[in-house]
């Protein structure tokens, strides 16, 4: 086999061994685009306000925390649980002085929020049967892969034909039997 046809061999496996774990396949994921992009928030706003006022303890915690990324985040939620109050008046503050974004903000939440339906019990009933017939459907599914992937990983035992040979016995030459010499009388010498 070549190269370019053992990797294609081995995605082809990998693939498969996702299929029969119950992953999906590695795809992209794209994340939903942020609705307060390029507008001041509340966070944003007391995160600035912080960094700003607090450089050194900032400078001395990226120190102490070297390989951490975005250090200096870490030291204003950190900061920001640590004054809680001090926070809250912040945001007090920035709402009364920013009444058309705080108001707008609040709404993206809102929007966010999906509002709780009734769901009456045959409705209820038809969505359990409609679970349980996809639950069945993707388990043969998942046997089904799973017999494809036996049968594609499983090589393929030839039956290794020897040829039949009759045993040979050996050829013993038969040597005719020989009759016992049957004495001849003596004969008497005479003295």
């Amino acid at each position: 086999m070549s190269l370019e046809q053992l990797r294609a061999e081995r995605d082809r496996i990998n693939e498969a061994i996702a299929l029969l774990m119950g992953e999906a396949p590695a795809e992209d994921k794209k994340r939903k685009p942020n609705k307060n992009k390029g507008k001041p928030t509340v966070w944003g706003d007391f995160s600035k306000k912080i960094q700003a006022e607090h450089k050194e303890q900032i400078a001395q915690y990226k120190a102490a925390h070297p390989g951490e990324k975005s250090a200096h985040l870490a030291y204003v939620t950190q900061y920001r649980k640590d004054n809680e109050a001090l926070y809250e008046a912040f945001k007090v503050t920035w709402k009364e002085a920013h009444p058309d974004l705080a108001s707008e903000t609040e709404s993206v939440k809102a929007e966010d929020a999906k509002p709780k339906r009734v769901i009456s019990e045959e409705q209820k009933a038809k969505m359990k049967a409609g679970r349980e017939k996809k639950k069945a459907e993707k388990d043969a599914a998942k046997a089904e892969a799973e017999a494809a992937v036996l049968a594609a990983v499983t090589p393929v035992v030839t039956p290794v034909v020897t040829p039949v040979v009759t045993p040979v016995v050996p050829v013993v030459p038969v040597v005719p039997a020989v009759e016992p010499a049957v004495a001849k009388p003596k004969k008497k010498v005479k003295a």
